[in-house]
């Protein structure tokens, strides 16, 4: 999943360089969420089987896990700064990425006459959120 976030990182560092910031912010987001749920995945280990039980989470004895849902970035993004793996910069940081991720939500930008604004500008303050957050959770590790 680190080799996934890292691609999606890249790519949005690709598309900042050659102006396509809109797809920038849908890698830069994208990143993000791969990189919570790989840590938050980490996490599920030191779990007890009553926690695990309570979440409908499955870890087999060849350390496979089911979830019987995927929490969404929102959840997850809560749920890291409450395990203290986060600080409350990279909670607020975060929390940017995904709000900004929601203003190209395909719901969001179908209502719309026109794609949202996004500049240079916005995916350059994204990327920065990104890696304080990439920063923020290696170091839990």
């Amino acid at each position: 999943m680190l080799k996934l976030v890292q691609k999606y990182r890249n790519e949005a560092e690709i598309c900042l360089n050659s102006k396509a910031y809109f797809a920038g912010l849908v890698s830069t987001r994208a990143a993000l969420e791969t990189i919570l749920m790989a840590r938050f995945l980490l996490e599920l280990f030191d779990w007890s089987e009553k926690d695990l039980k309570k979440y409908n989470i499955t870890i087999t004895d060849d350390n496979e896990i089911y979830l019987s849902r995927i929490p969404n970035l929102k959840t997850l993004i809560d749920e890291t700064y409450k395990a203290k793996l986060i600080t409350k910069t990279g909670y607020n940081a975060a929390h940017r990425i995904r709000e900004w991720g929601n203003k190209i939500h395909s719901v969001k930008v179908t209502n719309m006459k026109r794609l949202p604004n996004i500049s240079s500008r916005n995916l350059n303050a994204r990327l920065k959120d990104l890696d304080l957050v990439i920063d923020q959770l290696l170091k839990t590790i």
